[in-house]
């Protein structure tokens, strides 16, 4: 998007500012200072429709991050210049410019791993890690859990039965190592160990590897060679001195394996000093370890050579006309002692998915097949075609008024006459529409604006009146619909609660934008002096706090 839709700057303007005093506009309802405070509003009921959870997000340390903006053009300030970025409301003529954002909103897979026995596949995505079973049912969610989103190759693990992952992950500015026990529908943090890496927005250079039974670890980062840890004891047992890479633990945990140029390396939990190794036909040569710890594959132009474990000798090199073609992405695998399966998807049109079979005591090609896919990946053609549902809904073009998530994947879309609350994972949209009037969204229902002749009420969406505001404009409600916001001919702000006939807050200068927490809502408004001033109030009683 050329340039962000909304952008305030904000200067404050004294250490000691006074709070924001009650303005007087004739014509308008006045608060009264001895009038008690009410007791605490009733939350309206939710429509009975949706009912989305809301959970108030932690309270974030301040922070500043330097962006690159278009150079604004300054108007008359007091003291600190205010500036004016110029960017207009989003309507018919420029809806189009929201379609960025809801791009980037959509559940975007980031990194895959399935465990050892094939019944889980583990999807981080950019709304947490999900499970899901091989007929495609999501099986759990932990939202608070997912890699970050640059390329990696090995910065996720599963040990065989998934009950336990691994990850490379961010926290608090750092790479960190993390390790998680599934615990039906949550997942604990069991380990956690810093790296010594810096970041950039490359690849992850980390890489880190979980042994199938669950027992060991083993990770490095870009300035930190390859570690191995026992979970069990939570010693170190290994130190690399060398640059490895491609780090893993073949199925049976009889070998830890990594790659040094051309060098297969493989350590037994036993001599982990003393590795074994193969070389490989070529540095970026692939390769497969059987179930059973017996055999080793590895694709090399063209034919598929197979490696014993016992001697570390080449057994086998077998071959397919399906090899030669180099617009073929392969992987193997061993369904049995005496089998190899390649599973290979042409990515050139038509797109076929190719299955091949040989038996490794003879040698001999056994099973050959294609069939046609849309898939874009082995992992797609696997497992089902599983994709995230795109995100679209019956968004209408309007004046855009709210743009906020509910929930974790539960994101609200309001313009003026449209109301859409969009589950991102799935697709899903439940949207309410009223040509007619201005819709106000809460979080779990939305209320209609009805202005009449000589006022304004705000309805729910079955008619009943829950406000009448006299001959004005209502800007917006609060997340859980408790307190409405009032234009006083751009002059001031009434904070309104329902079932109230007196605002119970007034507010000097212009609405400009409104936040809220768990316990306080915070004004900001623009005095004719063209000074902003920032309006705390509290949450239950609506009452200025500074």
């Amino acid at each position: 998007m050329k340039k962000a839709l909304f952008t305030l700057s904000l200067f404050l303007l004294s250490a000691c500012a006074l709070p924001a005093l009650p303005l007087s506009t004739p014509g308008a309802p006045a608060a009264n200072p001895a009038e008690p405070s009410p007791a605490s509003p009733t939350p309206l009921p939710p429509t009975a429709t949706l009912t989305p959870t809301f959970t108030p997000p932690p309270t974030a340390s301040p922070s500043i991050t330097p962006s690159r903006t278009p150079t604004p053009k300054p108007i008359a300030g007091f003291a600190t210049p205010v500036f004016d970025r110029g960017y207009p409301l989003l309507g018919a003529a420029n809806a189009a410019e929201l379609q960025p954002i809801f791009a980037s909103l959509q559940t975007n897979i980031r990194h895959t791993a399935a465990s050892r026995d094939g019944s889980k596949l583990f999807l981080s995505a950019s709304d947490g890690m999900y499970v899901i079973n091989r007929a495609g049912e999501i099986i759990a969610h932990y939202p608070k859990i997912s890699t970050f989103q640059l390329p990696c190759q090995t910065c996720f693990s599963v040990n065989a039965d998934g009950s336990r992952f691994a990850l490379i992950s961010r926290q608090a500015g750092r790479w960190q190592a993390q390790v998680y026990e599934t615990q039906g529908e949550s997942a604990a943090l069991i380990l956690q160990i810093p790296l010594e890496a810096e970041f950039n927005s490359n690849a992850i250079q980390q890489q880190i590897a979980l042994s199938p039974g669950g027992e060991f670890l083993a990770y490095s980062g870009a300035q930190t060679k390859v570690q191995i840890f026992s979970l069990k004891t939570g010693l170190q047992l290994y130190q690399a001195k060398d640059d490895l890479t491609e780090i893993a633990f073949t199925a049976d945990s009889r070998y830890f394996t990594a790659r040094r140029g051309r060098e297969l390396l493989l350590f037994a939990p036993d001599a982990w000093q003393n590795p074994r190794s193969i070389i490989l036909p070529s540095p970026n040569t692939s390769y497969t370890f059987s179930q059973d710890g017996l055999w080793v594959s590895a694709l090399h132009n063209g034919r598929v050579r197979v490696y014993n474990l016992g001697d570390l000798k080449l057994a086998r090199e077998l071959n397919a006309p399906a090899l030669q073609n180099v617009q073929t992405e392969w992987e193997f695998s061993y369904p049995n002692a005496n089998t190899l399966r390649g599973f290979g998807l042409l990515l050139e049109e038509p797109r076929l998915l190719l299955t091949l079979e040989w038996n490794l005591e003879t040698g001999a090609l056994t099973r050959t097949e294609e069939q046609e896919t849309t898939a874009l990946s082995l992992l797609a053609a696997n497992w089902g075609g599983f994709a995230p549902a795109p995100l679209a809904a019956p968004l209408r073009l309007g004046e855009y008024q709210e743009l906020r998530f509910v929930s974790d994947g539960l994101l609200l879309v309001n313009t003026a006459h449209n109301v859409c609350w969009l589950r991102l994972f799935t697709g899903e949209a439940l949207c309410q529409t009223d040509e007619a009037n201005r819709l106000l969204a809460a979080d779990a229902q939305a209320f209609r604006e009805v202005r009449l002749e000589y006022r304004t009420e705000l309805q729910k969406q079955n008619g009943e009146t829950v406000l009448d505001v006299g001959a004005y404009q209502i800007l917006r409600v609060n997340r859980s619909g408790d307190w409405a916001l009032v234009d006083i001919r751009g002059l001031g702000t009434d904070l309104y609660t329902p079932g109230k006939t007196l605002p119970q807050e007034s507010v000097g200068g212009a609405y400009r934008a409104f936040a809220e927490s768990g316990t306080v809502m915070t004004l900001l408004t623009q005095q004719q002096s063209k000074k902003f001033v920032i309006t705390l109030l509290d949450k239950e009683s609506g009452k200025t706090i500074a």
